[in-house]
């Protein structure tokens, strides 16, 4: 089992800078605070409110002359990884489900803009893992940001990876849910159950305690879509169905709160996910002055709202290793399939490259 760190990108500075929510805060001091009676999910089955049409009216206000998403709206920054490819697929999901021609559009424009920049997995991210692209190395590997270029008055940057021997991943909440795909894709039942056993240790109830928490005493919203989507991922597994059952409570919890972290419009980007949040005297606290709404965080919750996630049996098999690039196609099979042969009759070429070795 490999440990691997992502990279040093807003939330992904988990060494050089832990604890910086994603994306960075903003200046204006617009809070929302909810009841945390309001935020328990009273059904037996997982379950959150999230308005896709919303979000894609949010992705557009990230559109930019190059075909790219930007961070957030007006930053004039755009990351290559993880964000393009969790922007596409998520767009693509959303279209599957919703036939918005904007999610389809938006998603045309990334698909026709990344191949230039070496298309969406020459610098793998261990994010990547949710929409089932695995890295082709077993190396501890640690993320720093760097620049890759300017086009059209924004700047282009990327997570550049490279070896990091003894890099502590259980210390952080996404690099174990992270590292539960990365088990059951290796075929590693006991290991997937293990590390989701520890990663649902660090929830106190109103979020994920992991490092980067203890600097800031913020809370990351993605980690609430990361904990979501995993635990679907085990629930949808027959070897690990019954252990993921084990946790209903607590990923319902984690949905509840998912729930209220979309804004509305009324401060910040009408759509946008709030990258963090605070609980005081017993309430939710989000909005201007804690984070804001980024692009990354908002893609991590559209994937965690669909039904269909990784397909895994997490049976033993004797090829060992798959294709990372045939891993993408399969891990959306269902959401993907018709609305890639959609851009295909639109003569639009789906850039599909699978990661490099780091």
């Amino acid at each position: 089992m490999s440990s691997r760190m992502h990279g040093a990108k807003g939330s992904l500075a988990v060494i050089l800078v832990a604890g910086l929510i994603i994306g960075g805060a903003r200046s204006s001091s617009i809070l929302t605070t909810v009841p945390v009676a309001e935020l328990q999910s009273p059904h037996p089955s997982l379950s959150f409110s999230f308005n896709e049409a919303l979000a894609v009216s949010f992705y557009s206000q990230l559109s930019t002359s190059t075909g790219l998403e930007e961070e957030y709206p007006g930053s004039h920054t755009i990351w290559l990884a993880d964000d393009q490819a969790l922007d596409y697929y998520a767009l693509l999901s959303t279209y599957n489900s919703t036939h918005d021609s904007d999610a389809l559009r938006l998603a045309q424009e990334i698909s026709g803009s990344i191949a230039q920049w070496g298309g969406f997995y020459k610098y793998w991210n261990p994010a990547l893992e949710v929409i089932g692209s695995y890295a082709n190395t077993t190396e501890d590997v640690c993320g720093t940001d760097q620049t890759i270029g300017v086009s059209q008055g924004y700047t282009v940057k990327a997570v550049v990876f490279n070896s990091c021997p003894g890099f502590q991943y259980s210390l952080f909440a996404d690099l174990l849910a992270y590292h539960v795909l990365l088990d059951l894709h290796g075929q590693d039942c006991g290991g997937a159950e293990s590390e989701f056993s520890t990663l649902s240790s660090m929830w106190d109830g109103h979020g994920f305690v992991d490092e980067p928490f203890q600097s800031e005493h913020i809370y990351q919203s993605y980690k609430l879509a990361a904990y979501v989507i995993v635990w679907k991922v085990l629930n949808q597994n027959p070897s690990t169905r019954q252990f993921a059952q084990s946790y209903v409570s607590t990923v319902n919890d984690a949905a509840g709160i998912m729930s209220s972290l979309q804004s509305n419009g009324s401060s910040g980007w009408a759509g946008g996910v709030w990258t963090g949040y605070r609980f005081s005297n017993g309430h939710l606290v989000y909005g201007n002055g804690v984070s804001l709404e980024n692009g990354e965080t908002t893609s991590f919750f559209v994937l965690a709202t669909q039904p269909q996630v990784i397909t895994t049996t997490c049976q033993t098999t004797t090829s060992g290793v798959s294709s990372p690039a045939n891993e993408v196609l399969q891990s959306y099979a269902i959401p993907i399939f018709a609305v890639a042969a959609l851009l295909v009759l639109a003569g639009i070429a789906l850039t599909r490259r699978g990661p490099r070795a780091v």
